[in-house]
């Protein structure tokens, strides 16, 4: 099957769950998952009416991103070591996987346009990895207790919520 003919099938199968749910299918963001494929496949995949990439390495991004003749949002779905985080903020579009207080601030020192050396300027959208009882730690399989604390910084507007993926389109 093409790119094409596997968005068709996600996209039904996408308008499906979200009728049985009573949601609008505007309500929900397919984010085509790049990994180990190249620019040219990110480029059909665009053409085919993707509107959001995630890729799960910043480095694999850094150096694909920039081959990528078509523009479509970018999202960091895999997770961010905090020594990556402003490199994170200038090339992604949207980060999925805050984990801890600590990185959301880094994120958020990063995306500060008043930082004389932010990357960008403006907020990067975040999804915290976690659920009201707080951030989800990965390792030991845990919630860190900073939850309270998500609204001791005003960048990156954090979102609470996960991410489903439902197919392979490459």
């Amino acid at each position: 099957m093409t790119i094409a003919e596997n968005l068709a099938a996600v996209e039904s199968r996408i308008s499906a769950a979200c009728a049985r749910a009573g949601r609008k299918r505007s309500d929900v963001t397919l984010v085509a998952v790049s990994k180990t494929f190249g620019a040219d496949r990110v480029d059909e995949a665009i053409a085919a009416g993707v509107t959001h990439i995630g890729e799960n390495r910043v480095q694999e991004a850094r150096d694909k991103k920039p081959q990528v003749r078509r523009n479509a949002r970018w999202h960091l779905i895999g997770h961010l070591q905090s020594n990556k985080a402003k490199d994170a903020v200038r090339i992604f579009d949207v980060i999925e996987t805050v984990d801890s207080v600590e990185l959301a601030q880094k994120i958020a020192r990063a995306s500060d346009p008043a930082a004389s050396r932010a990357p960008r300027s403006g907020r990067t959208p975040a999804f915290v990895d976690g659920d009201e009882r707080g951030f989800r730690d990965r390792d030991r399989g845990r919630l860190d207790d900073g939850a309270h604390r998500a609204g001791d910084f005003r960048r990156p507007r954090l979102r609470w919520g996960f991410c489903r993926y439902f197919s392979t389109l490459f």
